[in-house]
């Protein structure tokens, strides 16, 4: 067991995400807090032995420049009214029916408020990432992100938060090779083989010969999301690599053209077989398009393209005391983040995804460009634009940047962990902890088989039962008085060695086991694939859902395993199967199905977090009712008449206007 978790850290190089805040170690001074530091220690064995938990000589060098050019976004405003004048009429009209360069804006704040700001921070090998202001005129008082944050940035910077971020691109990269390894689970096609001369050439007068690809093997490589259990059943014609929203709208006017479908590609972290290209078509990656256009420190807000990490952003901002609160699987982009209406599992404190996008610019099947807000914290002009992008997984258009809400990383945090006698009695300790108003920014549940594979995973010692971990945020002394009550609660429900972990090196280690839960399943069964469900209910059905769930689960001949975001109602179970095995991957859906059936039976959802795709169509009648899923198939031909945005996603083919 223990050969198969080397041979998978190192193959997936799972120095994963971890907490892209840090905090100065943080002491209690409370002595009748009874959170037994000794057995922390011995839960959490190497805690102190090493000054960071990510293992730099597994990070691969890498060198990939980034020419990004300024955006254009004329007429965007007219263009977005045109759009909602459209949508209106089609939906009135039923009979219609038819089958970068960084160039950050000057941004100024008072110097009281200025934020100090860090020098350059270098490696052996490359320019400044991120570039101190320090050396500028006294009178200048603007934030702008310096070109360089456009390069490949491949070995650990000295700041702790930069390790991560090259911890994530070695991920990234051996996650790649190992979507080469399971070629058995693409069915390698040369695509359509249809796309005429001219369109080609379209192509590369839009962009140039190198970044429009015909390799059948790099096709490949994009015709399965790294994560996705899905089958391909067909790969992309081509690939693009666009460097400017310009070029994205070329590409898309050629492809409306010619009717040739579009599949946006971003980190490929998505799940429901999103960027899968049933039609093959074109794929436009938008690995080339990663700036930072501008950063407003006082509004706390950020302007990005849609191609840069939520890693590499907090990496950006970490200097400025700011970060960006979602963290979804490791390489997951901006783009796609708002493609699917991802979370994560500090969504029970600061939103999903459709709570921190203030703003966005996307390309629409014809070619427009729209901008669905301004910066303003709220807003009552009109259709809310911007949320209709948000989870439309590039049915709806591409997305071509993005403004964020950000956070101020906070003063400290403290982390606790207990375990309990039962899955129900975990889930109910959740629920008391939000009824009563306590501010925790995590609040995550494990069942007893996922801590026994993370227990042999990572060589810890935390009891096999279900166990869930909280943390709390904010000044020291509050952090500690929330650990107090939820140790109280706990206690009430029969909760047994309640630990808590309040240095920097504990808590990442913790959070790093944590994100690693994924990688730790797949090397308890090297020889499968993962299905990860993704059900979530009301907050009250939780321990409803989860119990009954799980009694079906321990019945299976399947490895199950069960990681949940329990504050917000969402869990996930990590089924293990081979799905070229027919027996096998018809229990597995039989499980996802019954999982799904139960949740909604309880006025909940299919998908919490991880979006529709492919996989989670069959279940969105039952959900929503085919009246909605009629409007939704208008809007879709409004903006999108030929049907070339991600076709084949999120609408069952049996819908019809």
């Amino acid at each position: 067991m223990l050969l198969h978790v080397a041979i998978a850290r190192f193959k997936f190089s799972t120095s994963c995400a971890l907490q892209l805040y840090r905090t100065q170690p943080v002491t209690s001074g409370y002595e009748n807090l009874d959170l037994k530091r000794e057995e922390a220690a011995k839960a959490l064995p190497g805690a102190g032995a090493h000054e960071s938990p990510i293992n730099q000589s597994d990070i691969s060098e890498e060198s990939m420049a980034k020419e990004l050019q300024d955006y254009c976004a004329a007429a965007a405003g007219r263009e977005t009214a045109q759009l909602t004048s459209q949508i209106k009429s089609h939906v009135d009209e039923p009979k219609q029916e038819q089958a970068s360069q960084i160039n950050a804006p000057v941004v100024n704040y008072s110097e009281q408020e200025q934020p100090a700001q860090p020098g350059p921070v270098f490696d052996e090998h490359s320019k400044p990432l991120l570039q101190s202001d320090a050396a500028e005129p006294e009178q200048q008082r603007e934030v702008q992100p310096d070109d360089d944050l456009k390069q490949k940035h491949t070995q650990p910077c000295p700041d702790a938060a930069a390790g991560i971020l090259a911890s994530d691109r070695a991920f990234v990269s051996a996650e790649s090779e190992t979507q080469f390894k399971r070629a058995e689970f693409v069915r390698k096609g040369d695509g359509q083989q249809s796309l005429p001369q001219s369109f080609i050439k379209e192509l590369v007068h839009a962009l140039d010969e190198e970044r429009v690809v015909l390799d059948q093997d790099e096709r490949a490589s994009h015709g399965k999301p790294v994560h996705s259990y899905h089958i391909a059943d067909q790969i992309p014609d081509v690939i693009v690599y666009p460097k400017t929203q310009e070029e994205i709208v070329e590409v898309v006017k050629s492809c409306n053209k010619y009717k040739i479908p579009i599949v946006p590609y971003g980190g490929a972290t998505s799940i429901e077989g999103q960027t899968l290209t049933p039609l093959s078509g074109v794929s436009i990656d938008m690995s080339l398009m990663k700036a930072v256009k501008a950063l407003h420190i006082e509004d706390m807000d950020v302007v990005v393209e849609p191609g840069l990490g939520w890693i590499e952003l907090n990496e950006y901002l970490k200097p400025h005391g700011l970060f960006f609160p979602l963290d979804p699987g490791p390489g997951a982009s901006i783009g796609g983040m708002c493609a699917t209406r991802c979370s994560g599992s500090l969504a029970v404190r600061y939103g999903t995804m459709k709570d921190n996008v203030l703003s966005l610019k996307a390309v629409l099947a014809n070619g427009d460009v729209i901008k669905t807000a301004n910066r303003a914290r709220k807003s009552a002009a009109g259709y809310d634009m911007t949320r209709l992008m948000i989870g439309s997984e590039g049915t709806l258009g591409v997305i071509t940047e993005v403004t964020l809400r950000l956070q101020k990383i906070p003063e400290a945090s403290v982390v606790a962990v207990c375990s309990f006698p039962s899955i129900r009695d975990a889930a109910n300790v959740a629920i008391a902890t939000m009824h009563c108003g306590i501010q925790v920014s995590r609040v995550e549940m494990l069942d007893e088989v996922m801590v026994k594979i993370l227990n042999d995973a990572n060589g810890t010692n935390f009891k096999v039962a279900p166990l869930l971990m909280f943390e709390f945020i904010g000044t020291e002394a509050y952090a500690h008085e929330q650990t107090i009550r939820v140790q109280k609660i706990a206690q009430q429900h029969d909760g047994s060695g309640f630990l808590y972990f309040d240095t920097t090196e504990e808590k990442e280690n913790l959070w790093k086991m944590r994100k690693e839960a994924l990688w730790a399943c797949l090397a308890a069964a090297p020889d499968a694939e993962a299905m990860s469900t993704d059900v979530c209910v009301p907050l009250t059905r939780l321990a409803d859902c989860i119990t009954k769930s799980k009694e079906v689960l321990d019945a299976s001949p399947l490895m199950c395993a069960i990681v949940s975001h329990a504050g917000d109602g969402n869990f996930h179970t990590v089924i293990l199967f081979d799905p070229l095995n027919e027996e096998q991957a018809n229990e597995a859906n039989r499980l996802n199905d019954f999982m799904v059936h139960t949740a909604l039976s309880m006025e909940g959802t299919c998908t919490g977090e991880h979006g529709v795709g492919t996989g989670k169509m069959k279940y969105m009648e039952k959900e929503l009712g085919y009246e909605t899923l009629k409007t939704m198939k208008k809007l879709k031909h409004a903006l999108d008449p030929n049907n070339i945005m991600n076709p084949g996603k999120i609408i069952p083919s049996h819908v019809c206007m």
